[in-house]
């Protein structure tokens, strides 16, 4: 993807303390939007690319990038009114509120992803749900950030992908819905049955056949419960136009996971409608 940006010309640094930044740090690039808290509009976007093969980046080596793009970016010298950031990532494991500890929050993300080096374990808990996101992030980039930022809250993918598909579920009675976020090398899975999370999971894919097999393996598993009514997308599948139709010869309806009508684009944004951005936009409602 290239690197692209909009900014209207009413954006005042004289008040960005009200406005709301968010980030979003992906494998392959960096984004970040600023919402006008008063008017509820989204005034500035932009998407730096990064380069990257396969294997991905070395830890070390993305936080260089990460440390280069914060301090070349004007925007982020103003104070705001808040800051979120999300940081993306396969590693990360959901925990019942009731069980979890923070002092052991180390040893329940091990339970699932083993013991790895150089990371700090941190924890979400996710808005009106019984249930805390504890993942990975490397220690490099946590020093990074809090270098960059006072005041910042830092969430995995999965907590602001989770708390807007169930907000999204609310207007539905009935029915399974899965969730399928798209990003480099990653892909997030979630099911949701009338307003309840049943499933979430993050997998590794090499090709796209590997996210429709995903896709279709669970739909399989919840055959009992009953049919999906509804595949809903995000992330980078929202610009795959081929992958959306193969997913539509297995079910209907498929449609975008878009950004709350609670808010708007400036003008200045063109036809852009966020598609590719959605938790970025969305980033707003986990507070």
């Amino acid at each position: 993807m290239k690197d692209f940006g909009f900014i209207d010309p009413g954006f005042d640094v004289k008040h960005s303390s009200t406005y709301y930044l968010s980030i979003q740090l992906a494998l392959d690039g960096f984004s970040f939007s600023v919402l006008d808290v008063l008017s509820n509009t989204f005034i500035l976007f932009k998407h730096k690319s990064i380069p990257t093969d396969e294997g991905g980046l070395a830890a070390d080596y993305y936080c260089q990038y990460v440390y280069d793009f914060l301090i070349s970016e004007k925007a982020f010298k103003f104070p705001y009114k808040g800051i979120g950031i999300i940081y993306i990532s396969p590693y990360s494991t959901m925990v019942p509120l009731a069980i979890f500890d923070k002092a052991k929050a180390e040893k329940l993300f091990e339970a699932n992803h083993g013991k790895m080096s150089n990371i700090d374990i941190l924890s979400n808990k996710l808005k009106n749900l019984d249930m805390v996101n504890v993942f990975a992030i490397p220690d490099c980039l946590l020093r990074i950030l809090s270098r960059q930022f006072i005041n910042f809250k830092l969430y995995h993918q999965a907590t602001p992908l989770i708390i807007n598909a169930i907000t999204d579920n609310s207007n539905y009675k009935r029915g399974l819905r899965i969730y399928i976020n798209q990003n480099k090398k990653i892909v997030d899975m979630l099911v949701v049955n009338s307003g309840r999370l049943m499933l979430f999971n993050s997998f590794g894919y090499n090709s796209e056949s590997d996210i429709l097999y995903y896709l279709v393996n669970i739909a399989e598993q919840l055959q009992n419960i009953g049919p999906v009514e509804e595949v809903v997308l995000s992330g980078k599948i929202q610009l795959n136009e081929i992958l959306q139709a193969q997913i539509g010869k297995y079910f209907k309806p498929v449609s975008l996971f878009n950004p709350s009508e609670k808010f708007k684009f400036s003008d200045s944004f063109e036809e852009f409608t966020g598609s590719g951005f959605s938790l970025l936009f969305n980033m707003h409602s986990c507070e």
